[in-house]
């Protein structure tokens, strides 16, 4: 079969998304599927035009994200002609899908990797046309008539689910992370401190406008605690909102940003923590969150969206979403007072083989 993928990034940009993709499409290469990959060119040292194998990556120049929306839907027609299906992404990917496949009569499917419905009024570091804006753009997604919308937990459908308005047929498949790749290693850690890490990007629903005054008041009461910040890029005014923070509590010394590391290192740092905070207003699946597990690193978790479902292992749930909740349960974490439950795994393997049976099944309709 013959399948087009349009996607606002694909490897090697680095995200969770883009993960599972890579990995889908290589496994389908492999069995002798044709794949046509349609994606920004996030990085202009990559060719415009890339061919391997059966998969071919055809990258566009966009202004911005948000503009890809325009600037891929020429191509997005041209391309959804001759395929056999279309699959697609939220957010700004999904509509120049949505109409190619209209416009080509070709069945297309589209992986939400999250539905924030009226939490985009609630998130900080958004003024309020923008907050709108999302929302709309959103909503008028969701009510596109798609032949099916994925979904990477079972938190999402549900979220879309209670929505009152018909739309298509939902089916949640679980990502996932391969293994062999977190290996346990012995470790040294070199000093006494507690180290705090929070792994991902300073995103507007990451729950950073807690984590941030938490730690200050949890280092001015416990001198020997650290905080990393892991994160893909030092830039953006979530980024500044940061330093600013730390600059006026005087705690420069108690806090590491590390920018952009190589995949190994990053799994060092994650096994070397005494915890990674996830207080996020709101997750989709969470890659870090299964990556922790796997390195059996404890976890901090706002029991948000997927978290509930995911989280597992040596943990901390924090009681609400609030600057207490998350000081308390770092707190309690850096006394290694952790509650238990069995940790979960998530295998790439039965993701991609989830996805290739649904492609069959759609051809074969």
């Amino acid at each position: 079969m013959k399948i087009l993928f349009i996607l606002e990034f694909y490897f090697p940009h680095v995200g969770g998304a883009e993960k599972l993709f890579h990995s889908l499409i290589e496994e389908l290469a492999k069995s002798g599927n044709e794949c046509i990959i349609l994606t920004t060119r996030h990085d202009r040292a990559l060719p415009r035009t890339e061919q391997k194998q059966n998969i071919t990556i055809h990258r566009i120049n966009s202004p911005s994200r948000y503009l890809f929306t325009l600037f891929a839907l020429p191509k997005a027609l041209k391309f959804a002609k001759d395929c056999d299906l279309i699959h697609t992404t939220s957010y700004n990917a999904g509509f120049p899908a949505w109409l190619a496949g209209k416009m080509r009569k070709k069945q297309t499917i589209i992986t939400f990797h999250d539905f924030w419905g009226k939490l985009w009024f609630r998130l900080p570091f958004m003024n309020p046309i923008s907050k709108l804006g999302h929302y709309c753009f959103e909503q008028m997604l969701i009510r596109r008539s798609f032949y099916k919308i994925i979904t990477p937990s079972g938190a999402v459908k549900h979220n879309i689910q209670q929505q009152q308005f018909k739309t298509s047929e939902i089916q949640a498949i679980y990502l996932g992370i391969d293994y062999n790749q977190y290996q346990i290693t012995p470790t040294q850690h070199q000093d006494e401190s507690f180290v705090f890490t929070f792994c991902g990007r300073l995103g507007i629903f990451k729950g950073l406008e807690l984590l941030i005054p938490a730690f200050i008041e949890v280092n001015q009461k416990t001198p020997n605690t650290k905080l990393k910040l892991i994160i893909p890029e030092a830039k953006g005014k979530v980024y500044r909102w940061i330093q600013k923070k730390v600059k006026k509590a005087k705690i420069e010394s108690s806090v590491e940003f590390i920018i952009h590391p190589e995949q190994k290192q990053l799994r060092e740092h994650i096994q070397q923590s005494g915890c990674v905070v996830i207080p996020s207003h709101t997750e989709g699946f969470c890659y870090v969150a299964v990556e922790t597990m796997a390195l059996e690193t404890p976890i901090i978790s706002s029991h948000r969206g997927a978290l509930a479902e995911v989280v597992g292992g040596p943990h901390i749930s924090m009681k609400t979403l609030s600057v207490s909740a998350l000081y308390n349960a770092m707190q309690q974490a850096s006394k290694n007072q952790w509650e238990q439950k069995p940790p979960k795994k998530f295998p790439l393997e039965t993701s991609v083989q989830q996805y290739i049976k649904l492609y069959d099944e759609i051809i074969q309709d």
